[in-house]
């Protein structure tokens, strides 16, 4: 009865409810100006990791606190980066008082298997609340300019290149997560670099992590 593991949510900008714009907009006029200013934007994971519910555990406050400081201190500016699958998000490969495997998520897991599996479900989960937004996304801000805040999201052929592999497995893997749209809430984590806009700006928003600009 009720729920029994984690659920993946999405909500427009964090609060479509209150929204008075196509969230499309919102998106547009984002990338507008963190393009004008050469703004960075940080997501940091909050949330959970080392396994799905009940195998991981919540990311420490005390890592949180070190990630934040080094991104207000810019020790992050000269440090190198890997690419994180299928959401190309930029993620640093050292931070000073970061255990490493606190950055690179698939070695805190410690299964590669489940990992991308889990990675693979999640990116899906991102492409088919996107495309809740592109019926009338025309009309508020282009098709160029909504194609271009569609590059933010996961890569789709990648996306499909991996369901192909887990499609041959057949039950040998089951998504851990089920879709459920309601309002995201951040927390406490890992830092992943979006680059500047519009690269990395999506309208729709999901769960376990906040910006720090």
């Amino acid at each position: 009865m009720g729920v029994t593991e984690p659920e993946a949510t999405f909500s427009a900008c964090y609060g479509g409810a209150f929204l008075v714009w196509h969230p499309m907009k919102y998106a547009a006029m984002l990338a507008e100006r963190m393009s004008k200013h050469g703004t960075k934007a940080w997501l940091v994971n909050t949330g959970w990791t080392g396994g799905s519910y009940g195998v991981g555990r919540r990311m420490s406050l005390k890592h949180t606190r070190v990630i934040i400081d080094a991104i207000h201190a810019g020790e992050l500016e000269d440090v190198d980066y890997e690419t994180l699958p299928l959401f190309g998000l930029k993620v640093p490969a050292s931070c000073h008082g970061l255990p490493h495997e606190e950055l690179q998520p698939h070695e805190a897991w410690g299964d590669d298997e489940a990992y991308a599996g889990t990675l693979t479900h999640l990116a899906r989960l991102f492409v088919d609340s996107f495309k809740q937004y592109l019926k009338d996304a025309d009309e508020h801000v282009g098709a160029d300019m909504a194609q271009l805040i569609l590059t933010g999201g996961p890569s789709l052929a990648e996306l499909e290149e991996a369901e192909a592999k887990y499609a041959k497995m057949g039950d040998a893997y089951k998504p851990p997560m089920t879709p459920r749209r309601r309002p995201a809430k951040g927390a406490r984590g890992a830092a992943h670099h979006a680059p500047a806009a519009p690269q990395a700006v999506a309208p729709g928003g999901g769960s376990n992590g906040q910006l720090a600009e």
